[in-house]
């Protein structure tokens, strides 16, 4: 797949966050982008900080992990013995010929329609031909393209802020991709609070993004640092320890591919605090399988509009969409309800679908 070939004719532009919105700026975003090696993996994890939070999570109850992720950690000793645990068809590399794209996705044209749709969503000018050189030079998976994804969804409707930087919350993050994304592109003007149940993820988060941002200001919890709005450009805190957080308020709050590992619940749960540390007119950012262990109610507050709900490359089941939600003064469960039905009637069904058969897979060997 010549990749540089399906975009020589795009303009090159980039961006800057100010303190009121997004504003295009002559700055290559591509200089910003991560520049991936071998070495991205070997962060190595701290033990004395996990064997602390492990025993707290054990009895959290409610806020705790759920089971698939109460595994004992003993032999894990860096990022890369976590990593495939938390990205599935993330993990092909860009670089990957079709019959490897086929053995991982059931795709073998999994990475170019990924591209296509990146391209087509693009909003900053980033994907580009330029862009699909960088990639391909510096060691990047199908993970950090959903990254760039992610950031190009989030970042289309994300509004205006009085402060001088974006405040983002994140509940199960996994390693920090989209912190570390948002704070490539987004210098200095990005907040972001990442809150995880499983400890070897919130362990894993903090080594992964100290190593990549050395010059940035970091607090944990666990480490004994108070949160006040303001002072940290990256936060670490336990689920169980949410209360902590005070009166802070987020203009997003986000949550990818974890509330559908959930019980009914804790998505309630969460669901909820996040309507309550939400500013007015924040952007809720929710992209989840609705067909794989979760498969309840969506409790959503009424005074969350929907702005956008569809699948998207990452779609690996059939009811899998990037949901983006507003805090908004109204009640609009009848007009977010259109939307749903709408977003219903693309739902695969054919069995050779590839996101259907990875369901039936799935459901065949839980019942073996």
């Amino acid at each position: 797949m010549d990749g540089a070939g399906l975009w020589r004719d795009t303009r090159r532009a980039s961006i800057i966050l100010t303190s009121s919105t997004l504003s295009p700026t002559r700055m290559s975003l591509i200089s910003l982008l991560p520049r991936w090696t071998e070495s991205r993996w070997s962060q190595p994890l701290d033990r004395a900080l996990l064997d602390h939070l492990e025993p707290q999570a054990a009895v959290a109850g409610l806020l705790g992990p759920g089971p698939q992720w109460t595994f004992t950690t003993g032999h894990l000793n860096t990022l890369g013995d976590m990593v495939h645990a938390w990205v599935g068809w993330g993990r092909l590399p860009v670089r990957s010929t079709p019959d490897e794209a086929r053995a991982t996705t059931g795709q073998g044209d999994f990475i170019p329609e990924l591209f296509r749709y990146l391209k087509a969503i693009d909003h900053l000018g980033l994907i580009d031909s330029d862009f699909i050189d960088h990639i391909y030079q510096h060691n990047w998976l199908a993970a950090d393209l959903y990254s760039v994804m992610d950031v190009l969804e989030l970042t289309a409707f994300m509004g205006q802020t009085d402060a001088s930087k974006f405040r983002i919350v994140e509940i199960g993050g996994g390693w920090g991709r989209v912190p570390e994304m948002l704070l490539k592109l987004f210098p200095g003007k990005i907040e972001y609070v990442m809150v995880d149940a499983v400890p070897i993820s919130l362990v894993s988060a903090e080594a992964y993004l100290r190593g990549a941002f050395p010059e940035l200001n970091f607090g944990s919890f666990a480490r004994g640092d108070d949160y006040q709005p303001g002072s940290y450009d990256v936060y670490f805190i336990p689920s169980w320890e949410l209360n902590h957080l005070g009166s802070a308020r987020f203009d997003v709050v986000m949550n990818i591919e974890s509330f559908q590992e959930m019980t009914q619940d804790r998505v309630d749960y969460y669901l909820s605090w996040f309507d309550l540390v939400i500013a007015d007119r924040g952007i809720a950012y929710i992209a989840n399988s609705r067909d794989y262990v979760f498969v309840g109610d969506w409790n959503f507050p009424t005074s969350w509009r929907t702005l956008a709900r569809h699948r998207t490359p990452r779609s690996w089941t059939p009811d899998n969409s990037t949901h983006i939600l507003r805090k908004e003064v109204g009640h609009f469960s009848a007009g977010n309800r259109i939307i749903d039905v709408a977003y219903a009637s693309t739902i695969p069904t054919d069995p050779a679908h590839v996101a259907v058969s990875t369901l039936r897979q799935i459901r065949e060997s839980r019942a073996g």
